[in-house]
């Protein structure tokens, strides 16, 4: 605020006495709603935590990002976010969906196309459902818990949420570990120097780390890359 204060003295001279008043004044009034602490503005909602929670899903995803771009990969995880969502055509709108790393990654791009995303929803659910990252661990669990019933409920039981498509398909590893080796291409996966030197666990001589893949479920904290540089940004 002082530089802003000293840049407007600056100007002062250039600008008439109503123009510098009507500036103060603008100036003052956006100072007190962005310090006041009750007030979140137009929206309602934290963005700068916002964007916290979207980089715990940047962390646990886009370690991956050659896997998530393969079309067989995309094509699958297209399918299984429509399968997803259609048994909630008859559950109660407030109901916990929780889905896997796959589903979730379609829900999230199909979310950046708000026009397309609400059509499509009330032409096939009649409703909006709630993409809810703000959910704890134990809320979590149980949404997955559901979901999992109902998706072996509605499909065949050998089809189940967290396997792949077909039992032929190499992108399958919910429980693969990969040594960070055999990642040369994954970036983000690599060690970084400040979240190695917070941890409170030494750093290991073979370091394994499990990736995302068509059926992870999103409570899988495994993938949480543990000294990654996002993740010592979220502490």
């Amino acid at each position: 605020m002082d530089e802003l204060h000293a840049r407007m003295r600056e100007q002062a001279p250039n600008a008439s006495h109503e123009g510098v008043k009507e500036l103060q004044s603008k100036v003052r009034d956006k100072g007190q709603k962005h310090f006041n602490p009750h007030n979140f503005g137009s929206f309602e909602l934290d963005l700068v935590l916002a964007m916290i929670r979207q980089l715990d899903f940047v962390n646990k995803t886009c370690a991956h990002m050659e896997y998530w771009n393969n079309p067989t990969v995309i094509q699958a995880s297209i399918i299984r976010y429509h399968k997803f969502m259609h048994p909630h055509k008859t559950k109660a709108h407030d109901s916990l969906q929780v889905p896997t790393a796959d589903i979730d990654l379609v829900w999230h791009t199909h979310m950046t196309d708000h026009d397309k995303k609400y059509d499509a929803f009330v032409r096939s659910q009649n409703c909006l459902i709630d993409h809810d990252d703000t959910l704890g661990t134990m809320s979590l669990d149980r949404g997955y818990s559901e979901v999992f019933y109902d998706w072996l409920s509605t499909y065949d039981d050998a089809e189940r949420l967290n396997q792949a498509p077909s039992r032929d398909c190499r992108f399958y590893g919910v429980d693969e570990p990969f040594p960070i080796q055999a990642l040369p291409y994954a970036a983000a996966v690599v060690p970084d120097k400040l979240a190695v030197d917070v941890s409170q666990k030494p750093f290991p001589n073979n370091l394994s780390v499990y990736l995302t893949v068509i059926g992870t479920p999103v409570t899988d904290g495994r993938v949480r890359l543990q000294y990654s540089r996002q993740s010592y940004i979220m502490g």
